[in-house]
């Protein structure tokens, strides 16, 4: 398909909608579209389509698409699927250049419906048109009217013209969100409905969204996606515009994995990947519904906090005890003010509590000029990130909020640089009244909160994207000497070792009196460990043996060993490894990385040892990472105290094990096409400054093609 985004132009900026079974009953698919872009007075033309009628709500009716003189942007096809291939191939032929296919039916379904859906995008790819859909509800433009959909209807109301545009693969989510968008007075300018993904996806409306003038906040639901370098390309696209992407992904569980795959037959993911997803990217992820919007339209002003320091201004201790709660339990920072401020504020308000979250009290009610006084006392004099003023339900009564949203004013423009947040209790006047002043106003002290630590993420997310990205030099390796499959330890180990990866000092040997030749040059104690590609894993078969103190000890295991690899079936013997007896580490660790389907390479490390399925601790990230983000991977691990000296241990060299994660990382980037798993375990970690070392390794190839 044309990959370009101009266009996408002509589907969500259309001049002009054809509607390929237009109706006269405004309550079937093909009426709703008409009636809506006739109640939202579309600026465009609208075109009906249908044989059977001469016109359509006075309207003129085109027997067929053919018909139409002018240039068609956009062409809605309400028909059945038995007449879809042959309208295509019509729209194609008068050059449509996008169309919306509504009805399901599709690859959601059956491999029929996938094949069907196979046969729309090779017409379309002939004629270069793009398609939204199938399985999709439309998609809407708020600022021109142009609602090419069939599920919002006036009787929905009029949201807001707005900066804010959703991105869903549910189709029904249109009305939902629209309606309650209408409800919370959130602007909205577009809303695009994918479906199946055919052709248009989430990737590349948030890419054109991005890019978008008019566009500054993207919201999206998101079942799965189905090229995840093209997703992270968009995010990338919207991080350098600056323009949050706020993500509601469901398919958390594996019945929801399941059931995503049967609606829009889109991949789920792993939920470990796409958490990896979220923390490294510009996407900031939300749990629900509400919070997707709620977050959307604080973002929508554009303004967000340099760090996570918050400011909480009160009228009740109870509340303000219940924001310090949900702020600190989030991560966000409520610093003190400092003494001398604290006296100033007393000054003001003697009984006041002047701890942060400051609380004027009751007394705010007979004089709301205090809230001014405490706010330019505090902020003129303190640092502070994120102002949040509770004023229980006087944001109901408009001649007490208008006092307030004059000293929110002001406050804005002595700190223009420090958003601000009020939750209260609001009617729909006076909610208009707080928007209109640039505040993002909630009614409940956890959605605030929430919203809060998103303004600070993504202030983050945004500062992180100016920072320098790491460099390195892609190693030469040549993978076509090796079988298709699982290396030995051996072979894995000698690929570790291009990218500085310290592994143990050791020599492969294909007789006894090699192997006590080997281990008199490593030196005793040794460790013999019987090679087969297929027998990965060596210890449950017997292939491993420590603390081998001397020459009669190789010469009694290493029959062994090769007895043992030759009773199971199959298994090659590629002879014995003698490798040198590491010292106990003070913990061993494992790192790997595996192909994600969607994603590529990730990187995981955690605790390692026999017993590494049982603990699971991991923590995952995309390939490559660099030193901070192995860092941060180490510090979320449950045990990580284990690295910092717990219990009179010695402190683990983190650094050294940071920068083999990093190693790690780019050889599994720079040949994501050779290599499907990477395995060290244990790697063992010493005593900072002494490094780390792997004493065991697995890498497993791709299979050629």
């Amino acid at each position: 398909m044309i990959s370009h985004m101009e266009s996408l132009k002509h589907l969500i900026e259309p001049k002009s909608i054809a509607i390929i079974g237009a109706s006269s009953d405004f309550s079937r698919i093909g009426g709703r579209p008409i009636k809506s872009l006739l109640d939202f007075q579309y600026k465009g033309r609208i075109l009906p389509v249908n044989p059977k009628y001469e016109e359509i709500a006075g309207l003129p009716c085109f027997s067929t698409i053919k018909e139409i003189s002018e240039e068609v942007d956009v062409a809605i096809l309400a028909v059945p699927n038995s007449k879809v291939l042959k309208t295509v191939e019509e729209c194609g032929e008068k050059g449509v250049r996008s169309i919306i296919v509504i009805s399901g039916g599709y690859e959601e379904v059956n491999e029929e419906g996938a094949n069907l859906q196979e046969e729309i995008i090779k017409i379309a790819e002939k004629y270069q048109m793009r398609v939204l859909g199938p399985n999709t509800v439309g998609m809407f433009n708020a600022l021109t009217g142009a609602f090419a959909n069939f599920g919002i209807t006036k009787a929905h109301g009029e949201v807001p013209k707005g900066n804010i545009a959703i991105v869903t693969q549910s189709g029904a989510f249109c009305t939902y969100l629209y309606t309650l968008a209408v409800q919370n007075q959130i602007g909205l300018n577009y809303f695009i409905g994918t479906g199946n993904e055919a052709d248009i996806d989430v990737a590349e409306c948030i890419a054109y969204l991005a890019e978008d003038p008019k566009t500054d906040v993207i919201a999206c639901y998101i079942e799965g996606i189905k090229d995840g370098e093209k997703f992270l390309k968009s995010l990338d696209l919207a991080k350098r515009y600056k323009k949050p992407v706020i993500i509601y992904k469901v398919g958390r569980t594996e019945i929801g994995r399941k059931a995503a795959l049967s609606h829009t037959a889109s991949l789920a993911g792993t939920e470990t990947v796409w958490e990896a997803v979220f923390k490294q990217t510009s996407a900031y992820r939300v749990d629900s519904i509400q919070e997707l919007l709620d977050v959307a339209s604080a973002c929508s002003y554009s303004l967000f906090p340099q760090g996570k320091r918050v400011a909480i201004f009160t009228i009740s201790g109870g509340a303000g005890v219940m924001l310090a709660d949900h702020l600190t339990e989030l991560g966000l920072e409520l610093s003190q003010p400092s003494e001398e401020t604290k006296k100033q504020l007393l000054q003001i308000l003697p009984h006041a509590s002047v701890m942060n979250p400051i609380d004027l009290t009751g007394q705010l009610v007979n004089k709301p000029e205090l809230m001014l006084d405490f706010m330019k006392t505090t902020l003129d004099k303190e640092n502070y990130d994120l102002i949040i003023t509770f004023i229980a339900a006087q944001g109901y009564i408009k001649s007490t909020l208008e006092k307030h949203i004059e000293t929110f004013k002001e406050i804005r423009t002595a700190h223009s640089h420090i958003p601000q947040l009020l939750t209260t209790i609001v009617t729909p006047e006076t909610k208009k009244m707080i928007n209109d002043a640039g505040i993002a106003v909630f009614n409940d002290p956890l959605r605030i909160a929430k919203v809060a630590k998103a303004l600070c993420q993504i202030g983050a997310n945004f500062t992180d994207y100016e920072k320098p990205r790491s460099k390195w030099e892609k190693k030469t390796r040549k993978f076509n000497c090796f079988s298709d499959g699982i290396l030995t330890e051996y072979n894995s180990k000698q690929i570790l070792q291009d990218y500085d990866i310290p592994v143990t000092r050791e020599i492969i040997t294909m007789t006894q009196k090699e192997a006590i030749k080997a281990a008199n040059d490593i030196g005793y104690p040794v460790v013999l460990k019987g090679l087969s590609p297929q027998i990965p894993h060596k210890t449950e078969m017997g292939l491993v043996h420590l603390n081998v103190k001397n020459d009669e000890g190789i010469v009694r295991i290493y029959e062994t060993l090769r007895n043992n690899i030759k009773k199971v079936e199959g298994a090659d013997f590629e002879g014995v490894l003698v490798q040198e007896m590491l010292e106990p580490a003070t913990v061993e660790m494992i790192i790997g990385s595996k192909t994600d389907p969607q994603f590529g390479p990730v990187v995981m490390v955690g605790i390692g040892g026999i017993f590494v399925e049982v603990i699971n601790d991991v923590s995952v990230r995309m390939a490559p990472v660099n030193n901070e983000e192995a860092r941060n991977m180490i510090l979320e691990l449950k045990s990580v105290s284990l690295l910092q000296g717990a219990r009179g241990k010695a402190h683990a060299d983190i650094e050294a094990l940071c920068e083999t994660v990093v190693a790690l990382s780019r050889l599994a980037a720079d040949y994501k096409n050779q290599i499907e798993e990477i395995d060290l375990n244990p790697l063992m970690v010493y005593p900072q400054g002494k490094g780390v070392r792997a004493a065991d390794a697995l890498i497993k190839l791709k299979r050629s093609t």
